[in-house]
């Protein structure tokens, strides 16, 4: 057997390409990248403390990949060991074991597979609260914003505000993953209609608890007919939860159903009777007066402004976290899954310990074991101190902290426990960890070792107000690669005895180094004696392998000003109003935990080596930057807002631009091989849809004041910061592809374009696509679907509308130069299956066409006949 190469996936999404042009040695070069509203998700986004729920520690994981880019884009090193195949008769579910990481985020705790690993065995919807959880009890419902003739008039603004401001206003964002497909999606102010992001045409349908007005499961039906069935909910609890049982915040695949109504069940189980909690990540605060004045004159009472007292906590997650217990689909075998609880990183959890595979006799014919060990914390970098602990969690919580689970082998056995195959893992300095809760983190929460006695960082208050704040205050948060590495993987060795040594290098910007590590070398040996396959990975374009190019936040945001109000006296024994004037510097670690949904830095360029200095080739990638927008606070409202929510204009970033393969030449010199450019449609006005949104906070104000106090110094208690979430349709445009030969002169350039809306776009499939070759020969290929007909007169109803089977081409025609040259028809049953194939002889003068039938019909009762060709729409 081979060796299996480790995979670097790349993320390919979007709308322009960029220019080229070529250097002195033929290869080409690329401009530079315009970096728009660039916000890489730091803390900078940090939301309000309540708004960040965590989930649990496999939903976190498992939520990641619906949410974050990986590969090359971001440097991460993702790897994937396959299981198992779970087949019936026309549904498969591939089972394996993902790697994916950046770097050692010190407060993240493993999955039941081991840090930085997941196991992928569905799917699972997770949800990442914005504001108040949508559809509850306690808020009753979300509200739609307010139109601008509100938003810009300040006495219906402080009035709508001073109503609302407890309201929601933002839409939670559900990020699933099944098999095949992954994404993100949020729903109406009214619960029922939902917007992918990008539009995808699959069928999303919710179902609502009626007595609690909470979303008890979600079916998405994907355009092969396809259900997958969340119903198995992990919830999430919180101090100000309305319902005793909290809330659902992660959903999990409990069945795919094939039309034909064939099925593959998933089980799940809980641990524990009771919700489990556990120290979830920090947070520290700490608040000035900086000012305090009766604003109309008088006298304050006291001392209204006294500052709060400053803090650091360990904040505590409780959830009801359930676990895969096994597949089954009747006739086909099932796969069991045993595991745990003998956990000393996370006492309640749960570690999967073996994989057992049953033919349909029940019959054991495969077994997969998991070994792992926990690796303890090195005592010069202890927990946070001093720290508070929320809540009263027994002394195995707080020792928890000090261990970390990673997954050392797996071991694929027969029925009788002979080992078959073997995979062996190694990490980074597992001797020199951190414990969870330790200040020792940078921006983005990966490991610094910097022996902190603050979490807030230094250098972040204003000049102006540095006087209020003791001078020790702040703790070193620079980002520190020789640390982040810790826990990463080394080495992965194979069931043929081949291994890769991965190594890593800090993620820079340039001259800027930021938050986790990026691949930078890889060396793959087929056997210990053997010549590595080496690839050195570059962050920029090829002419410039020196320089990093990375783009990522600037100016991280950890402060906050805002107002509070008090009564003061007058000299003629009337009232006044005073007002205290306060800045905030907080800081908390449960943003990269739970929230993040993009690294610390991308890159828009990176070239990978074949060897140490491209002996074998090279390639180079480009990927397109569009970050998200911040939001427009109401100038009327609070002057400094931190943080800012933000528009989801990046929706496509990280989308694959360009690549190019080089190779070297006998001279030295690097000369093209191949390169292909891809251009996209990123602002289709089909199936587009901008969703108005508010993220609105509010200091209390005294009700004895609130009738005295203006309009203007009432609507500077609050925070309104208006934004959009988008959800738009992504098309490929066009592909380019040119080749090259030894002295890197064009010998073939092929273009190949792309439409979806020769009929009807509203099924999104690709309509006709059109390529020329290098000889000028134009090729057009056109596929028409059931609803291109009209499905009044032709029996596709049950396919599109009762089983949602829009993919199935019923009709597909290829032109040359304009001429017809072959023609196929299609027929399916109700279930979507091929049941009849025709192909059209075509006569000289291209009207005269006879079907030839080519497969017979096999015994249905399906009344679904074939589509006359006269009958397209056209």
């Amino acid at each position: 057997m081979k060796l299996i190469h480790l995979l670097f996936l790349f993320v390919a999404l979007s709308e322009y390409t960029f220019g080229q042009k070529f250097d002195s040695t033929g290869v080409v070069e690329f401009p530079d990248v315009v970096q728009n509203n660039v916000n890489v998700n730091t803390e900078s986004q940090l939301l309000p403390l309540k708004d960040v729920v965590p989930v649990s520690p496999d939903a976190a994981q498992l939520g990641l990949y619906g949410a974050v880019p990986v590969g090359l884009f971001t440097g991460t090193i993702q790897h994937s060991i396959p299981l198992y195949e779970f087949k019936t008769r026309n549904l498969k579910l591939p089972i394996a074991l993902n790697y994916n990481s950046n770097g050692l985020i010190v407060d993240k705790i493993a999955s039941w597979v081991g840090f930085d690993w997941s196991l992928n065995a569905g799917g699972s919807i997770v949800m990442s609260v914005r504001g108040e959880w949508d559809f509850h009890t306690y808020n009753n419902i979300r509200r739609s914003v307010p139109e601008n003739s509100v938003l810009n008039d300040p006495q219906a603004l402080n009035s709508w505000l001073s109503e609302n401001w407890t309201m929601d206003f933002q839409p939670d964002i559900f990020n699933f993953n099944l098999p095949g497909d992954n994404g993100k999606f949020f729903l109406d102010v009214n619960g029922m209609n939902y917007y992918t992001i990008p539009y995808k045409n699959i069928k999303v349908e919710i179902t609502y608890n009626s007595t609690q007005n909470l979303i008890d499961y979600f079916t998405i039906v994907t355009p092969d007919g396809i259900r997958y069935e969340f119903k198995a909910k992990e919830y999430t609890y919180c101090y100000y939860c309305a319902v005793s049982e909290g809330y659902p915040v992660s959903w999990y695949l409990t069945s795919i159903i094939h039309p034909t109504g064939e099925t593959i069940k998933l089980y799940y189980s809980q641990t524990h009777t009771n919700p489990v909690s556990y120290y979830s990540g920090l947070f520290q605060q700490v608040t000035k007066c900086v000012h305090q004045d009766c604003l109309f004159g008088g006298f304050p009472v006291g001392n209204p402004c006294t500052d709060p007292d400053y803090y650091a906590i360990a904040k505590v997650a409780t959830n009801q976290a359930i676990y895969l217990d096994s597949i089954c689909s009747e006739g086909f075998g099932s796969i069991v899954f045993i595991k745990s609880g003998d956990r000393q990183d996370y006492v309640d959890g749960q570690r999967l310990n073996q994989i057992i595979i049953k033919n349909p006799q029940q019959e054991v014919i495969r077994k997969i074991q998991l070994t792992q060990h926990f690796a303890a914390s090195n005592s010069l970098f202890p927990r946070g101190n001093p720290l508070n602990y929320e809540g009263s969690l027994s002394n195995d919580h707080i020792n928890e902290l000090g261990f970390r689970m990673f997954l050392d082998a797996l071991y694929f056995c027969d029925s009788k426990d002979k080992i078959i195959e073997q995979y062996g893992m190694e990490y980074y300095n597992l001797e020199n960890l951190p414990s969870r809760l330790s200040f020792s983190q940078d921006h983005w929460g990966y490991f610094n070792g910097a022996a902190n006695y603050w979490f807030v960082p230094s250098g972040y208050i204003q000049p102006q107000y540095l006087s209020f704040f003791p001078p020790s205050v702040g703790g070193n948060r620079n980002p520190n690669g020789q640390y982040s590495i810790n826990g990463m993987l080394k080495r992965i060795t194979y069931p043929t005895g081949g291994y890769t040594i991965i190594e890593y290098e800090p993620n820079h910007t340039g001259s800027k180094e930021v938050g986790g590590c990026r691949v930078a070398k890889t060396s793959s040996y087929e056997s210990t004696s053997a010549v590595p396959d080496i690839k050195r990975y570059y962050y920029n374009i090829s002419s410039n392998l020196n320089t990093s190019y990375g783009l990522t936040q600037q100016n991280p945001a950890y402060v906050s000003e805002y107002p509070s109000y008090f009564v003061c006296t007058t000299t003629t024994g009337g009232a006044a109003v005073g007002k205290c004037e306060y800045v905030s510097l907080s800081s908390s670690s449960l943003y990269p935990n739970y929230l993040a949904e993009q690294g610390s830095v991308v890159y828009p360029a990176v070239t990978v080596s074949h060897g140490n200095n491209f002996e074998n080739g090279g390639e180079t990638h480009q990927f397109i930057v569009q970050y998200d927008t911040p939001g427009l606070p109401l100038t009327m409202c609070a002057g400094l807002v931190s943080p800012l929510p933000f528009s989801n204009t990046g929706w496509y970033c990280g989308t694959k631009a360009s690549e190019y393969y080089f190779k070297k030449n006998p001279n030295g010199g690097m000369v093209n091989v191949k390169s292909t450019t891809y251009n996209y449609n990123m602002t289709d006005t089909r199936h587009a849809m901008d969703y108005r949104c508010m993220s609105i906070t509010r200091r209390s104000i005294p009700t004895d004041i609130s009738g005295i106090i203006n309009t203007y110094d009432n609507l500077k208690s609050f925070n309104a910061v208006t934004y959009t979430m988008k959800s738009y349709w992504q098309q490929p445009v066009s592909t380019i592809t040119t080749e090259y030969d030894e002295n890197g002169n064009v010998t073939l350039s092929n273009s190949t374009s792309y439409v979806y809306d020769e009929l009807n776009h509203n099924h999104t499939q690709l309509s006709k696509e059109t390529s020329v070759d290098s000889k000028g020969t134009t090729l057009i290929k056109k596929y028409y679907y059931p609803q291109d007909y009209n499905l009044t007169k032709e029996n596709f109803q049950t396919l599109v509308y009762s089983k949602f089977i829009i993919n199935k081409p019923v009709d597909v025609r290829t032109y040359a130069d304009s001429k017809l040259t072959s023609l196929d028809q299609f027929k399916y049953n109700d279930f979507g299956l091929l049941t009849d194939y025709y192909q059209a002889e075509i006569g000289p003068n291209q009207n005269d066409i006879v079907l030839t039938h080519k497969r017979p019909i096999p015994p249905s009762s399906n009344k679904n006949t074939l589509m006359p060709i006269k009958t397209l729409l056209r």
